[in-house]
């Protein structure tokens, strides 16, 4: 996987990121798979692909739960954020969240924004795995710092992964764990 240019670093430990590992690494440690928005959104992938990703390989603990629930959210930013560019509505108002889905039903009709791409895609080593993923947004280019500023995924993402980065104007989203 090409580096990716302009990273944005955050450490959930403060560390700088995780060395690579000294024991084997399989031949081809990387994985990756791309969808339109509509298929996304519609879809199921941070299941799919991360139960894709343990039959390549062990994911121990509760390591498959913590790659779910961060791939979803990094997943959910990159469609509702990303490719169709809306803005979270506040937590604690449900006539507007409910408001947002009827938005996002007519957004995903556009063919210029369904067919708007996410990827996915994951490397590892044996003592890390990363997660990214990408969309084809405007990006942004700083992400709120905390859950009140907008919603609640960056901050599931930053309280589940080691590692996080943004890069590409904020149009990639690179989540790592050890394992």
């Amino acid at each position: 996987m090409p580096p990716t240019k302009r990273l944005r670093s955050v450490s959930r430990t403060g560390a700088p990121a995780i060395a690579p590992p000294d024991g084997p690494v399989p031949e081809d440690p990387t994985f990756e798979t791309t969808m339109s928005t509509a298929q996304a959104y519609r879809g199921q992938p941070a299941k799919r692909f991360v139960a894709d990703l343990a039959q390549r390989i062990a994911l121990a603990g509760d390591l498959a739960e913590r790659l779910e629930t961060a791939l979803h959210e990094a997943v959910a930013n990159a469609i509702i954020h990303g490719n169709l560019g809306l803005s979270s509505p506040r937590q604690d108002d449900l006539d507007r969240c409910v408001a947002q889905e009827a938005v996002i039903a007519r957004l995903l009709e556009r063919p210029d924004l369904s067919r708007r791409t996410v990827t996915i895609s994951a490397r590892w080593t044996a003592s890390e795995i990363e997660l990214a993923v990408q969309d084809e947004g405007h990006g942004y280019s700083e992400p709120p710092e905390t859950p009140a500023e907008q919603g609640r995924g960056l901050f599931i993402i930053r309280t589940i992964a080691d590692h996080v980065a943004t890069g590409d104007d904020g149009r990639r989203l690179a989540m790592r764990f050890a394992r």
